[in-house]
């Protein structure tokens, strides 16, 4: 990739490092967008975005599993920015997994209680929700056909 010659050259390029990682994450190679997201806080600083994203890495370096160290970052973004969305989605799947379905709906509810309507993320968030609780997930535009 260019910009990772880019970054050889130029270590400090928090730009480049957050265009890098989630190219990573895209192509699976998971160990390396967490090392990017690492680089991309020691040149820019450290911003619950950031630590969500390098969460989420982990998240899925560890097979869908928030072990530790991802618990850490997400634990850490949700401090900085309480409404976060990829840090309180995945505390919520870490939750669940550990068998505490309440603390994960309550965390999803209110996520979804302070989000923006047009947030890219409220449906699968519903989603989620909805399969937790046992409904069917259905779009609100089949609904009437659904009904009909």
């Amino acid at each position: 990739m260019r910009v990772e010659r880019r970054l050889k050259e130029n270590p400090d390029d928090v730009e480049g490092w957050e265009t890098v990682a989630p190219a990573y994450l895209m192509l699976g190679r998971y160990e390396e967008a967490v090392r990017a997201w690492t680089r991309a806080m020691i040149a820019g600083g450290v911003t619950a975005e950031r630590l969500a994203a390098r969460g989420e890495a982990r998240v899925l370096a560890n097979e869908g599993t928030v072990g530790p160290g991802a618990r850490t970052d997400l634990e850490k973004a949700a401090e900085l920015d309480p409404l976060e969305p990829r840090a309180q989605f995945l505390l919520g799947m870490a939750e669940l997994d550990e068998g505490n379905r309440e603390a994960a709906l309550t965390r999803w509810k209110a996520l979804l209680a302070a989000a923006p309507a047009d947030a890219p993320w409220v449906p699968a968030i519903r989603a989620r929700i909805d399969a937790v609780e046992g409904r069917a997930a259905i779009a609100p535009e089949d609904e009437p056909m659904i009904r009909g």
